[in-house]
């Protein structure tokens, strides 16, 4: 009978820990209700007044500078092919290329599972101002090392951290980490949500804003970082429909993401803060993924296919600064309304130029 009595009282426990569980995953929801609807931010009206903002242009204006002032080039390979190219900086395709090696570099050398890995959303509440945006970027980048500090503290092991911007140009940070404990999870509204009522409360304890806690899929969770890395993996082309204003009839789906992405590069680079950070354990430190690596890329054709560069020709600043310039790595070819430009303006200058690279 006694034996029975403390089964029936550990049953009861653990159904009040759940019970508690799912009490604090619905405040967190009803949290998240008091924002602004994203359906509402996508409503063309606000959209559109955000678009003509003082912030949206000047935002615009810097980072577009910011790609034209990098190196540029013509390249000239062997067979006939003619290309311009640039030099990595924040914000453009090169950039982007060599962050998403290293992002893939430190996700495959992690034991990501659902019954071991959280995905965490930290937010905090800023005042819609520029002084309020700038603010709220520079407290989530002191508060971060803390909270992850506290967290390695209570189990956290590795872990990579991705910043991004809110459609109004505030800071949030996407956390996808990986814990030294079994996790379980249940569904809530369509979201997997922990039943660990002592977790849940410290890892909400230990930041001083909102924090949205959910468990992953067990084979998505690498996907849960990419998704956030790859809005502004390069940002030519979001720049492209800004600068004409998102006036043409497809632009019209773009502007939401495109802001965001913009406001993400621009803030980041104002405030010299890094993109993402992450735990020291990564991929690089396994010799057996090392050798992979290695054999796979010998064995690539791509290797011996690759045409032989004849010769470079850096672009003068001066073209790269002139407002017709398109800020974008890409082929060129004879008919090509870049190249066009370049000889009816600079022509005099660039065929001194192909004529030395023929010699």
């Amino acid at each position: 009978m006694a034996h029975n009595t403390r089964i029936l009282r550990g049953i009861r426990q653990k159904e009040s820990h759940n019970a508690e569980a799912r009490l604090l995953c619905a405040e967190e929801e009803q949290e998240g209700d008091d924002e602004i609807p994203a359906s509402a931010l996508r409503a063309p009206d606000v959209m559109r007044r955000t678009v003509q903002s003082a912030r949206i242009r000047e935002m615009v204006a810097a980072l577009d500078r910011k790609l034209r002032a990098t190196i540029w080039y013509v390249n000239v390979y062997d067979n006939g092919q003619t290309t311009k190219s640039c030099g990595a900086v924040a914000g453009n395709a090169v950039h982007a290329y060599r962050r998403d090696l290293r992002v893939t570099d430190f996700l495959g050398g992690v034991d990501w599972r659902q019954d071991n890995t959280l995905f965490i959303t930290l937010t905090a509440q800023y005042q819609k101002t520029r002084e309020g945006i700038e603010s709220s970027w520079k407290s989530i980048n002191a508060a971060l090392p803390r909270w992850l500090r506290a967290m390695r503290a209570f189990g956290m092991r590795e872990y990579i951290a991705v910043k991004e911007a809110h459609f109004d140009g505030g800071c949030h940070v996407h956390v996808l980490c990986r814990w030294a404990r079994n996790i379980k999870v249940f569904k809530s509204k369509g979201k997997l949500r922990i039943t660990s009522r002592a977790l849940l409360t410290a890892i909400k304890s230990a930041w001083w804003g909102t924090c949205d806690v959910q468990g992953v899929k067990n084979r998505g969770a690498a996907g849960y970082v990419s998704k956030y890395l790859s809005k502004y993996s390069g940002i030519e082309s979001a720049l492209k429909r800004a600068k004409r204003g998102w006036k043409e009839p497809e632009d019209e789906d773009h502007i939401c993401a495109d802001v965001k992405r913009l406001t993400t590069v621009f803030m980041l680079t104002k405030m010299k803060q890094r993109a993402f950070t992450c735990s020291k354990q990564s991929r690089g430190n396994n010799k057996d993924a090392q050798a992979s690596d290695l054999i796979k890329e010998m064995n690539s054709p791509t290797q011996d296919n690759r045409p032989e560069l004849l010769a470079s020709w850096r672009i003068p600043k001066s073209v790269c600064m002139h407002k017709d310039f398109d800020c974008t790595a890409k082929e060129l070819t004879a008919n090509d309304p870049e190249m066009v430009w370049l000889r009816e303006t600079y022509g005099a200058e660039l065929d001194k130029i192909l004529e030395g690279l023929k010699k």
